[in-house]
């Protein structure tokens, strides 16, 4: 197996590993919670994206690069030539956006989101919110878009890895 291969096999076995981990913590966190009620919900809220960020990100990553030689240039993260690139993430989050929207009067995704429950929404709470995001995706989408599709691009090809990225992620 050559080194291509075994990044994309670690990238698998990562992604799977840290997932697992990761929703068993969330899982552990969720039963303390429903035992406190409401109490603790801001530091629960904070410790659960922090958690995304560490398991799913930086641990994989920290661990691809060590063993593997496999760092973050290898994940798509580069200086310049990005600028077709931003249009294409303005235009798609435009479209989640719209979606999101429709979406967001279900009483199931009432019933869930925000994760963040606050009697009163201020500046403040909103950057909480966003930024518990932002912490938990960059990790989400660095274990999921940088290391998995872009090692698995590497040794499999394009569709192989998109059909492994869009399983893994589904499961």
């Amino acid at each position: 197996m050559n080194l291509t291969e075994q990044q994309a096999v670690f990238a698998i076995a990562a992604t799977v590993t840290a997932s697992l981990v990761y929703f068993f913590i969330l899982e552990k966190m969720e039963l303390k919670a429903r035992k406190n009620k409401n109490a603790g919900l801001t530091s629960l809220f904070i410790w659960r994206k922090a958690s995304g960020l560490f398991l799913l990100g930086i641990i994989p990553g920290i661990a691809a690069w060590i063993f593997l030689g496999f760092d973050p240039s290898s994940a798509g993260f580069s200086r310049g030539g990005t600028g077709t690139l931003w249009v294409w993430i303005a235009g798609i989050s435009f479209l989640l956006i719209l979606l999101n929207l429709f979406n967001s009067r279900k009483p199931d995704i009432i019933a869930m989101y925000p994760e963040l429950r606050k009697q009163e929404w201020g500046p403040a709470t909103i950057l909480l919110a966003a930024g518990g995001w932002v912490v938990y995706l960059a990790g989400y989408e660095y274990l999921f878009r940088g290391l998995l599709l872009f090692s698995c691009y590497e040794a499999f090809g394009l569709w192989p890895a998109i059909a492994i990225n869009l399983g893994l992620y589904s499961a």
